[in-house]
């Protein structure tokens, strides 16, 4: 019972005066045992902008909510995950008295919770004052931080010294709010003054590492740096989303024979990341979300041969999951080339790829169903509509000719029944197919029939 609580600090709106800091007093007189109970803290800081005599009720408000917020959250002995979500206007809120110390007493109170191991952290607001108490943390297991692109180095500098505190940090997500995300990654003189990966491990000593095995990172900078690679030996999952990533980065990978099985990652021009997968021997699960916009077609093809021959080739027999999502077209697609390659992937569980020639008598999606029958452990197929030049907007749908290739394909021999009787395929735009008996007596046969939502 009361395994979760919520503390939503709205302290500049007056109108909330009893609520919540009745439960901020009663936890920490002890008048109520409900804190106990409680394994995972939120707590939301939020503002809205107030007129004059708003403002004065709100400092009021303000000055009774900070007095008993250490003792508060203290009590709490029992929470092992804290969130905590800043979202105010700093120009109103720098007004009230002693802004600074209401967040450092909730960071103080936080630290001394002596089970506390996850930690997830959202900024979401400009500026937000006293971001140096967050430093207050240590030994964290799990680390979750989004933030605007503010203050850069002072984060920077104090999430290094989270890390540098919590020798068992295990778990590592990092992401940017930003209001245009899609330019942050495209420009490396926009994103100048964005998060660093690599500094966030500056303060270890050296030789010292952290048995990271998770990390997803959104909209930052990753470059090559004598720091990190140590707290990436163990590292099992890495999840790069609409990053600014050098090539270096991929190049220390290899260089430090840092073997990753699950990945998510960006492809653009620079063979760096395709060389690197070409040499990882752990790999098991690959998502590739393609940059080729404005790439000419012939560049496009050349890096999807190396994929292929090179990478696809070396890595098919422990493959389990490979998910192409381009935004491009050519090779990267289904199609006769890269056919024999899909086939190598004995083992392969769950295949996203992009289908385009719909022409009869080679119509890609056909032949896709077909190499699904061939790989006899391969249970959700999800197929994205090509771009049919490097110009073309991304598809948001696919093709209708695709949906009706897969609701005609017929599979009459048991083989290819037993091979596709536990297959689900997904269209881009949410439609879903399983196949399902039609016809009784010899005319029976197998047809994928589109799912009820």
């Amino acid at each position: 019972m009361f395994s979760h609580l919520k503390m939503q600090l709205n302290v500049l709106t007056h109108e909330n005066k009893c609520d919540p800091m009745s439960i901020v007093d009663d936890l920490a007189s002890g008048k109520t045992r409900v804190g106990r109970y409680a394994r995972d803290l939120r707590v939301i800081l939020v503002s809205k902008r107030l007129n004059n005599q708003e403002l004065k009720d709100s400092s009021d408000y303000f000055k009774h909510a900070q007095q008993n917020l250490i003792a508060a959250i203290s009590s709490l002995s029992n929470v092992t995950t804290a969130s905590l979500t800043f979202d105010v206007d700093f120009k109103y809120f720098r007004q009230l008295p002693m802004q600074h110390v209401f967040v450092q007493n909730i960071f103080r109170g936080i630290k001394s919770l002596q089970i506390l191991g996850n930690v997830s952290i959202v900024i979401g607001s400009e500026s937000v004052p006293s971001l140096r108490t967050m430093e207050y943390l240590h030994d964290i297991q799990n680390l979750h931080f989004f933030g605007v692109r503010q203050a850069v180095r002072v984060v920077e500098g104090t999430l290094s010294k989270i890390i540098a505190a919590s020798p068992n940090l295990a778990r590592l997500e990092l992401g940017t709010i930003a209001q245009v995300p899609d330019q942050y990654h495209r420009n490396s003189n926009s994103s100048a003054t964005g998060y660093r990966l690599e500094r966030l491990f500056q303060r270890l000593p050296r030789g010292e590492s952290r048995p990271i095995r998770h990390i997803e990172i959104r909209m930052w900078k990753i470059a090559q740096s004598v720091w990190l690679y140590p707290s990436l030996r163990l590292l099992d999952t890495l999840i790069i989303d609409r990053c600014n990533v050098t090539p270096g980065f991929w190049d220390g990978l290899r260089e430090h024979a840092i073997f990753i099985s699950t990945l998510t990652m960006s492809v653009e021009e620079n063979i760096a990341p395709l060389r690197y997968l070409e040499t990882n021997t752990a790999l098991k699960r690959l998502t590739l979300l393609t940059e080729f916009n404005w790439t000419a077609l012939a560049v496009v093809d050349d890096l999807a041969k190396y994929f292929w021959k090179e990478v696809i080739s070396k890595r098919a027999s422990k493959l389990k999951e490979l998910h192409l999502r381009p935004q491009a077209h050519g090779k990267w697609s289904f199609c006769e080339f890269s056919r024999e390659y899909v086939m190598e992937c004995k083992k392969l569980q769950a295949l996203s790829i992009c289908v385009a020639t719909q022409l009869e008598p080679n119509n890609d999606t056909i032949s896709l169903l077909d190499t699904a029958k061939r790989l006899g452990r391969l249970r959700k197929l999800e197929l994205y509509q090509a771009r049919t030049s490097e110009r073309q907007s991304i598809p948001t749908a696919v093709d209708q000719t695709i949906k009706e290739a897969v609701e005609k394909y017929t599979v009459k021999e048991i083989k290819g029944v037993v091979a596709l009787q536990d297959l689900i395929i997904q269209l881009q735009g949410g439609d879903s197919y399983t196949l399902n008996q039609e016809g009784d007596g010899d005319a029976i046969v197998w047809k994928f029939q589109l799912q009820a939502v």
